[in-house]
């Protein structure tokens, strides 16, 4: 029995030996493999490292090819006119800037305007072509002979052309403004236009002088004027649906001792009717517009008469 004691002690104590040997060496490979991780830690922090600089690069590459290709281009492209040349330095600086685009339309186009009207703006050289062109534009659009022969016609006499030769001679007066750089046409560009319109208008809506028993007088004819003001006032297709409203206008006037004055024509009074004179305003939808009915502007003469009395003319007009 104590020789099989002594065998098994001899045996547990051989197994101990070999585990505490493998035990030291399962460390020695735990250490290994930490330092591995280490390392292998090192070197995918220098891997992503690596790749932020490609990357980096790349970038730069890529914008520096872009500038190069902008460049070659500009240097192969032919120069363009100095208008679209300044037009497009002022829309690339316009869109290259974030702050710029973030602007109102209305405030960048008051600081483009206020820029080119500085005296220093090319040292001022342009100002006076784009006070030019800012005319020539105005008198295109704005101050056209029609619009002011048309105003001149409703308003009744209170600017003639001699009126405007006083505002032609204000504006010539001013240093450096020929005749050529006017806001305003002179009156004989006016009168050219007036004999246009006289001419179409006689198409439109003829009349004739007469002589009568009372005088001298004018008088439209009365199919057309009556069609153009019913066109006019958009009743066309209501007067196919219904009876048009319209009234008999007369009026009379003593202009001297001896001469007296006697008009008649037709007055619009249907509500559906449309203002032609204000941009085609209902007379019946807008807010207290019924009162326009009673305007001047909605009568239209179709006989004038200058006698020296007035008494049996309207009855026989």
């Amino acid at each position: 029995m104590k020789e099989q004691a002594d065998s098994f002690n001899a045996v547990i104590m051989q197994l101990q030996d070999e585990l505490r040997c493998k035990s030291g060496f399962v460390d020695e490979l735990s250490e290994k493999a930490s330092s591995l991780q280490e390392a292998v830690a090192e070197h995918v922090e220098k891997i992503i490292e690596l790749k932020r600089k490609n990357n980096q690069l790349n970038n730069n590459l890529n914008y520096y090819k872009k500038q190069a290709a902008e460049r070659i281009a500009v240097v192969q492209s032919p120069s363009l006119p100095l208008n679209e040349a300044v037009l497009k330095a002022v829309n690339d600086v316009i869109e290259s800037r974030g702050r710029y685009k973030l602007m109102k339309r209305s405030n960048a186009a008051s600081a483009v305007a206020k820029a080119i009207f500085h005296p220093s703006f090319v040292d001022g050289i342009v100002l006076p072509e784009v006070i030019k062109l800012s005319k020539t534009w105005l008198r295109k659009n704005v101050f056209t002979p029609s619009a002011i022969l048309k105003q001149m016609d409703i308003r009744g006499g209170t600017l003639n052309y001699e009126g405007l030769t006083v505002l032609n001679d204000v504006e010539t007066a001013s240093e450096g403004v020929g005749r050529m750089g006017r806001v305003l046409p002179s009156p004989s560009s006016l009168q050219r236009v007036a004999q246009k319109l006289e001419k179409a208008g006689e198409t439109l809506c003829p009349f004739e002088l007469i002589s009568t028993d009372f005088g001298e007088g004018i008088e439209f004819n009365y199919a057309k004027t009556t069609r153009l003001v019913i066109d006019a006032f958009g009743l066309s297709d209501i007067g196919k649906d219904r009876p048009m409203n319209i009234s008999a206008s007369i009026d009379a006037a003593k202009l001297t001792k001896s001469i007296t004055h006697t008009s008649a024509g037709l007055k619009t009074t249907d509500v559906e009717g449309r203002d032609p004179f204000k941009n085609k305003r209902s007379f019946i939808y807008d807010e207290n517009s019924l009162r326009d009915l009673q305007s001047c502007n909605t009568i239209f003469l179709k006989d004038i008469y200058f006698n020296e009395r007035n008494q049996g003319i309207i009855q026989t007009i």
